[in-house]
C-alpha cells in the first residue's frame, strides 16, 4: 500500500515528535530517504530521555527470530527477547527499522508487539515503539500492511537544508524537547574529541552545504548518492587522510561515498 503525505517535517519537528511519541507510548513511522539520521535521530532522544534503545532491521530478520526458542544460561529464550529484557520496569525503545522490507509475516509479529505489548510470555507495559522506512521514490517498498498503517502515526520526515548544515556545525546537537517532569532531559551529546583536522573538515563541508544545498541529498538508485550520512563518512576521511598526508586517496574514496560529480564539487570548493 502506497502512503499518500500532504507534507513533511525536519529535524527540529522530528525530534519533537519522536520525544512526544516516547511520553505517549503512541507508535510513529518515520518515512525517510536513506541517509538522513532517523536511526540517530531516535537513538539521540531516548539517550537524551534516558530511556535505552534498540534497534531491530526488519529487512533482514526471519519469524524465527520472534518465534524460536533457545537455551541461555539454563532458561529458555528468545532472540528478541534477550535483546530487551534489559529495558526492565521503566521501559525502553523498541526501533523497527527498514519495515518496508520486512516480510509480512514480520510485520503481523511488531502488530502484535504494538497491539499487547508483549512478547511471548514478557508483558512491556512501558514499551515505546518507533518504526522507519524509506519512502517509494527512494529505494523503499510499497507493501506495509494495512493493519499496522493503521496503528502508527505516519511523519514524512526530510531534513531542511540549514538543520543540515546546522547539524555539521554544531555536531548533531539536539534541540529542546517538550517533555513531563517525570522525565529528566540530557542534551548534552555523548561524542569523542575531535582532532583539529576533524574540525577543520566538518567546518569546510558544513560551509559548501551551505552553498551547495541541492547536494545535500540527492538519492540515486544502485550508485553512490549525497546525504547527510555519506557526507559526514566523507569529512572523516579526509581528516584522516589529511592527517596522513595522503589526501588524494581520501578523495577515491570520497567519490565512493557521494558520487563522482557531488566529490568533485566539494574539491572544487576546497580550492
Amino acid at each position: 500500500m502506497a502512503m499518500q503525505l500532504e507534507r513533511s517535517v525536519g529535524i527540529t519537528e522530528a525530534t519533537k515528535i519522536v520525544a512526544l511519541s516516547l511520553q505517549v507510548s503512541e507508535p510513529v513511522l518515520l518515512v525517510g530517504p536513506p541517509g538522513t539520521g532517523k536511526t540517530e535521530l531516535v537513538k539521540a532522544v531516548a539517550r537524551a530521555m534516558n530511556l535505552p534503545c534498540e534497534v531491530l532491521i526488519g529487512s533482514i530478520m526471519q519469524p524465527s527470530d520472534l518465534a524460536i526458542p533457545y537455551l541461555s544460561e539454563g532458561e529458555v529464550e528468545f532472540s528478541v527477547l534477550k535483546i530487551i529484557k534489559q529495558f526492565g520496569e521503566c521501559g525502553g525503545v523498541l526501533f523497527l527499522d527498514e519495515l518496508d522490507k520486512a516480510s509480512r509475516a514480520i510485520q503481523s509479529a511488531f502488530l502484535t508487539i504494538i497491539l499487547n505489548k508483549r512478547i511471548h510470555y514478557l508483558h512491556l507495559p512501558n514499551l515505546r515503539i518507533i518504526a522507519a522506512c524509506n519512502p517509494v521514490e527512494a529505494g523503499g517498498e510499497s507493501d506495509l500492511i494495512s493493519p499496522l498503517i493503521n496503528r502508527v502515526s505516519i511523519i514524512h520526515y526530510k531534513p531542511r537544508p540549514e538543520e543540515v548544515v546546522r547539524g555539521f556545525r554544531t555536531r548533531w546537537q539536539l534541540p529542546s524537547i517538550p517533555v513531563l517532569d517525570n522525565f529528566k532531559v540530557d542534551l548534552t551529546p555523548n561524542l569523542p574529541p575531535e582532532t583539529e583536522k576533524e574540525v577543520y573538515w566538518r567546518n569546510l563541508v558544513a560551509s559548501f552545504l551551505e552553498r551547495s544545498p541541492s547536494l545535500i541529498l540527492d538519492y540515486r538508485d544502485g550508485e553512490p548518492f549525497p546525504s547527510p550520512r555519506t557526507w559526514e563518512k566523507s569529512y572523516r576521511v579526509l581528516a584522516v587522510a589529511d592527517e596522513c598526508g595522503e589526501l588524494e586517496v581520501g578523495w577515491v574514496m570520497v567519490e565512493g561515498l557521494v558520487g563522482v560529480g557531488a566529490a568533485s564539487a566539494l574539491r572544487e570548493f576546497v580550492k
